[in-house]
């Protein structure tokens, strides 16, 4: 599987989504290691970021196991998705 990385920059945070034969999807922000679950056919992982004057946003990717394709998206708003090559 290699490493594969997501880069991307939110609201002045950096979001990572990486994706690892041993590790699994993980998501960073900032560089710090918010979630990590073993790949399956369906992961899901999310995160709340503070923003600034305690704006919260909700910070989500949905990955699909068997066509590799990932959608990641911010209080709903998509900011990457391979799933339909936008991002």
């Amino acid at each position: 599987m290699g490493a594969n990385l997501v880069q991307l920059r939110y609201r002045g945070k950096d979001i990572a989504v990486r994706l690892e034969a041993e590790a699994g999807l993980s998501l960073w922000v900032d560089g710090c290691l918010r979630k990590q679950r073993p790949v399956a056919d369906r992961v899901y992982l999310w995160t709340n970021i503070e923003l600034e004057w305690e704006e919260h946003h909700y910070v989500e990717v949905y990955f699909h196991g068997e066509t590799g394709g990932m959608k990641i998206t911010a209080n709903g708003n998509t900011l990457h998705d391979t799933q339909t090559g936008s991002g």
